[in-house]
């Protein structure tokens, strides 16, 4: 069976095989341009490609003469005519090997393309970029654009990105911005310029920073809390400096009230009986307390002991005091019993005319922690309920700063003109030395 018969009988099959493989031969044609395949191949793949379109038009042209045989016969006819007496099976057998070859062909290249950068590899990639790129011409044309940076200006404009004018607009002369969207994310923006193979670019980038953003805002907050306690910190230390310097004038007051107030009821008894008064008595008193209130600002407060101090000068003011109990170990406990010792020694002898003073020093609370002090003087008893001034004022603040209490009254006999209770908790002690 000649071509020219087959045709006759199967024109439709033979023809959409003839066709389809001179489709397939434009296509390999093209990938191979676009892959960038060797001359040498693509030459082949044109020459074969041409031999499909040779076997695709003689028996084109040989159809239409068997349709119609009046048509005019144009072109190679001699050739045309001999075409259609080859052997029908020459055509099913070329037919069967270009699929086969175009089947091993489409195979190599399709495994070309997997291990080889191409443009559409370049394009993937971007598009599988977490972050939006652009790169446009200086003339404002788009030169690349992955899917992310698309789907973002559509979000922000309603169309996708035709040209780079929103994006410039967006960055203005910094080329930086901070892009907000409906949904909350937040987008950095960047511009910079971009020079490849001797042309300019710009490259536009943008990345999501929703989670950058809120950290950097705690931390904003946080920093201002910081700043607002630090201001409280230096009030405070303000304030505590200037409680410091107060309880240091009280305690120079009342060593001073006492001191003074000693020699004064020394010279008192001395203006009243001069010649029942040991004149050198009041001379020694004298010395001692212009000695202690010249060398205040001379000595170290770590070498004094306001406990013998405060029974030195008892002893001074004629008053005889009788302890009983442990002295105690540490502050604040020393300093309070000194200053209460001080300041009954002086009222005993000022108000009282008085002699002697008994101190009972107690251990309460767990352990022994508490300690309450019992100031008890003799002499005449005071015929008015007491009224807290001057020195007994301020012992109370020292007593009441430290979480203390304190209470005064008077006695009913002579044995007890003035008696003097002080309690001061564990917690607030402070580790010392032992003994007066």
């Amino acid at each position: 069976m000649t071509i020219r018969k087959l045709l006759e009988t199967w024109n439709t099959l033979v023809m959409s095989l003839m066709l389809l493989l001179l489709t397939a031969h434009i296509l390999l044609i093209l990938s191979s341009h676009r892959y960038r395949r060797g001359k040498t191949r693509i030459i082949l793949y044109w020459l074969h490609g041409l031999f499909s379109f040779l076997g695709a038009y003689f028996p084109l042209m040989n159809l239409l003469w068997t349709i119609d045989y009046n048509v005019e016969r144009t072109g190679p006819a001699a050739l045309v005519e001999a075409f259609g007496a080859l052997p029908g099976a020459w055509v099913l057998f070329y037919e069967a090997a270009t699929l086969l070859i175009l089947a091993l062909c489409f195979r190599e290249l399709w495994r070309y393309g997997r291990t080889r950068p191409s443009l559409d590899s370049v394009k993937q990639a971007m598009d599988l970029l977490p972050i939006g790129l652009a790169i446009g011409r200086a003339d404002g044309t788009v030169a690349q654009c992955n899917r992310t940076m698309d789907d973002l200006v559509r979000q922000l404009s309603g169309r996708g990105l035709h040209d780079l004018t929103l994006l410039e607009g967006l960055c203005g002369p910094t080329g930086e911005a901070r892009l907000t969207l409906s949904d909350g994310q937040i987008w950095q923006l960047t511009r910079r310029p971009l020079t490849l193979e001797g042309e300019d670019y710009l490259q536009f980038a943008v990345e999501e920073i929703t989670e950058q953003a809120r950290i950097l805002q705690d931390l904003e907050r946080k920093h201002e809390r910081l700043l607002g306690l630090r201001l409280r910190l230096e009030r405070y230390n303000r304030q505590a400096d200037r409680l410091i310097i107060a309880q240091e004038l009280l305690s120079a007051r009342m060593a001073v009230h006492s001191a003074v107030g000693g020699v004064l009821l020394e010279a008192q008894r001395y203006l009243r009986d001069p010649a029942s008064y040991d004149e050198a008595r009041l001379l020694q008193s004298l010395q001692y307390t212009n000695t202690v209130l010249l060398r205040e600002y001379e000595q170290d407060d770590s070498d004094r002991n306001p406990l013998a101090e405060a029974l030195e000068a008892a002893e001074i003011l004629g008053v005889d005091v009788s302890v009983t109990g442990r002295f105690p170990e540490g502050e604040p406990f020393r300093g309070i019993l000194a200053a209460a010792i001080r300041e009954c020694a002086a009222n005993t002898v000022k108000h009282a005319d008085g002699d002697r003073l008994t101190v009972e020093l107690l251990e309460q609370g767990p352990g022994g922690r508490d300690r309450t002090f019992l100031l008890c003087s003799n002499g005449t008893p005071p015929e008015a309920p007491i009224r807290e001034s001057g020195g007994l004022l301020s012992l109370r603040s020292l007593v009441e700063r430290k979480g203390g209490t304190m209470k005064a009254r008077g006695g009913r006999d002579a044995e007890a003109a003035f008696r003097l209770e002080i309690t001061i908790p564990g917690d607030c002690a402070k580790d010392g030395p032992n003994g007066p």
